[in-house]
């Protein structure tokens, strides 16, 4: 009886630790290197255009920024244990609130204007061993969104009206966004190089 227990206990043991998907492993990055690089971020997406590059290394800067914020790792320019590798894959907007548009006399119409937007930008993410030059973590896809309120209608003549920090013109607000998009997308790639293994 205390064999049948003994066994039972031991095989149910192990169908929960192994239907889980429980894996022993080497412990987090932060345990085992000390140092990372980041290059410049690939697909950088710049005022409406998709280009290939970070012409102006803001997503890179950011990155830079929550690596030495979180204190899990040092950032080494050139020479790093490690190596994040980012590349954009994807960015698009939706429009995601509408208003009824008005006349000249401010008359309600019936065509529908766009006035809230949804910026989603979407990141592929690998660790590099630098000096195995093997992938140690990822690749892996990371999304961040970010929703803004602008002016359908807008002009370059005139100055931009601002009601509680709601920018009006549509192409300022795009320019605007790109900071928190960046911003939030930095955090989470951060945190998945830190707390995953």
């Amino acid at each position: 009886m205390r064999y049948l227990t003994l066994l039972l206990t031991s095989l149910f043991s192990f169908l929960i630790l192994s239907s889980c998907g429980y894996q022993f492993g080497q412990g987090s990055l932060p345990q085992k290197y000390h140092t990372i690089s980041v290059p410049y971020v690939k697909g950088d997406y710049v005022k409406g255009d998709y280009v290939k590059g970070d012409y102006t290394g803001k997503l890179t800067a950011e990155l830079i920024h929550e690596i030495a914020r979180s204190g899990a790792f040092r950032y080494d320019h050139d020479c790093g244990e490690l190596i994040l590798q980012t590349v954009i894959v994807d960015y698009k907007e939706e429009n995601i609130g509408f208003r009824y548009d008005r006349d000249k006399e401010l008359k309600r119409t019936h065509s529908i204007i766009p006035i809230e937007t949804r910026a989603t930008i979407l990141a592929e993410v690998s660790v590099i061993d630098s000096r195995s030059g093997c992938v140690v973590q990822g690749p892996a896809r990371i999304s961040a969104d970010v929703d803004f309120d602008h002016d359908y209608y807008f002009s370059r003549d005139i100055v931009n009206r601002t009601s509680l920090g709601q920018v009006a013109d549509i192409d300022e607000a795009r320019d605007a966004v790109l900071t928190p998009l960046n911003k939030i997308l930095a955090e989470k790639i951060v945190d998945y190089v830190i707390h995953s293994w």
